[in-house]
Parts: structure tokens; sequence; C-alpha cells
């Protein structure tokens, strides 16, 4: 079997697995009342959990489920499967911009399968033409998410597939900011936490650069 036989088969979370990862995601990022679903897959099934704004997180949450039904390639054994993070400042005005903004998830998780490589900490995504219609931004740069309290990195071991599943929030950043991010990641990310803290994730909202460029 080659490489597109082999990821053009469809897979998603069954049984425990899947109530373990629902009930991740309640706990660490809030109660989703919706699945959209995808209705034609390839490398993985995708589907997105929108999460509403609420008293405890003022703002909109769209989590991937599906990409950590499989290990990306070359990825260290540990951080080989993931899921992804998209933070709104406020839920999106109309279905169609949702659905939009869960195609864009949903696209991002095929990108490792489909380029044969892989997502971690650091790693950055520049936007097409067409991307940078629906964000303020140029790309995004991948960082672990943390779990409810923030103290420790987000992750899930599922049984039956035997697997680590990692979470990572997509943090939006400028064209210029790439070159400081592959020389001083965490330089920059100390530095959208003391300067925007939360807001740092919102991928609706322009923020300023960084102040050094």
């Amino acid at each position: 079997m080659n490489f597109d036989d082999l990821f053009s088969i469809p897979f998603n979370y069954l049984g425990e697995d899947l109530s373990k990862i629902n009930s991740y995601i309640k706990r660490n990022y809030g109660k989703s009342n919706r699945v959209i679903h995808e209705l034609t897959s390839k490398y993985v099934h995708t589907d997105v959990y929108p999460i509403p704004e609420s008293d405890e997180k003022p703002f909109f949450t769209l989590v991937s489920v599906g990409m950590g039904s499989q290990d990306m390639l070359f990825a260290q054994d540990d951080k080989a499967a993931a899921e992804l993070v998209l933070y709104l400042s406020r839920s999106p005005s109309g279905e169609e911009l949702l659905k939009r903004y869960a195609s864009f998830l949903v696209h991002m998780t095929k990108f490792p399968f489909a380029n044969l490589t892989f997502f971690a900490e650091g790693h950055t995504f520049e936007f097409s033409e067409e991307d940078k219609k629906l964000f303020p931004y140029d790309g995004f740069v991948f960082r672990q998410s943390r779990t409810k309290k923030g103290k420790n990195t987000a992750k899930v071991y599922l049984p039956d597939i035997d697997r680590t599943v990692l979470f990572y929030d997509l943090i939006p950043v400028f064209q210029d900011e790439f070159e400081l991010i592959h020389n001083d990641l965490q330089g920059f990310f100390s530095w959208v936490d003391k300067e925007y803290g939360l807001q740092a994730r919102f991928a609706d909202v322009s923020r300023k650069k960084h102040f050094s460029l």
C-alpha cells in the first residue's frame, strides 16, 4: 500500500477513545452544543467542535477532533498525534462565517499528512492569499495548549489506539515576526503573553507587531 492509499482511509476516534477525548475537551475548553461534521474525508476524518463564550471563558473556541487518530510522520513518538485549537474574540457573525473558520481548521489538520511532515511547538504556517481574507495576520505559530488551570500541557491518552494526543493552540503572527520566532521562540511567546495575555490567541483581532520590528 502506498502513502496515497494509506492516507485516503478516513480514520477517527471510536468507543472509549471518543468518550475520553470528548470529556477532555469539555473539561478543558468548554462544552460544545454541536459538531460540524466533515462530509468527505481524505488523510484523516476531522470534525470541529465550536465552543461558545461563557462567563469563565469570554471568547469563542474551535477544536479539531480526528486529526490525532493518526500519527504524523517523522515526529517524535510522544508528539506524533495532535489536535488543533483556534480562538476567536467572539462568536462568528452567521453560520457561513463559522463554517469558513471550521473549514480552515479542517484544512490545517490535513496539511501534515498531505505533505508528509508534522506539527510541533514552534512550527509556523504561512497563510495563502485566500486565508488572508479570513484573518488579519500572515500565519500561525504552533504552541502547546495548556490545561484549564494553565499548569500542564494539554494532552490525553487514548487506550484503544494506544496514543497520547497533544493539543496545539494556533497563535496568529505577522510576516515580519516569523524570523523572530525562529530565532527566539520563547522570547516571542513571553512578549505576546506580557503585552496581550489571552488576546494574543485571537485570530480575528489584529494586534500591534512585535515592538522590536
